[in-house]
């Protein structure tokens, strides 16, 4: 009887010991070198679209942008807010 308890200590322990390898190589990946790194970067940078392309590829871009002008339109500005602002400049340059 202690045999065979031994024995399914022993395959226990083993199938466990499995398990934990096989998890292991669950999260080991390919290791990332400098080299891979710059071969990834170069294939991604030669797939990217540069901000010109990206501009004439999305038309709602420039319904966008027209929408920001039209709404600056309408704003005042009070310049006497501004007047200090120019004297203390004067007479700095005294």
């Amino acid at each position: 009887m202690e045999e065979e308890r031994k024995k399914t200590q022993q395959i226990e322990s083993h199938n466990k010991e499995m398990a934990d390898k096989a998890e292991q190589i669950h999260f080991e990946g390919t290791r990332v070198t400098k080299d891979a790194e710059l071969k990834a970067k170069e294939a991604m940078v030669a797939t990217r679209l540069t901000g010109k392309q990206l501009f004439l590829r999305d038309d709602s871009l420039n319904f966008s942008d027209l929408q920001f002008t039209n709404e600056n339109a309408g704003v005042d500005i009070d310049e006497s807010l501004f007047e200090d602002d120019i004297d203390i400049s004067e007479e700095d340059s005294d």
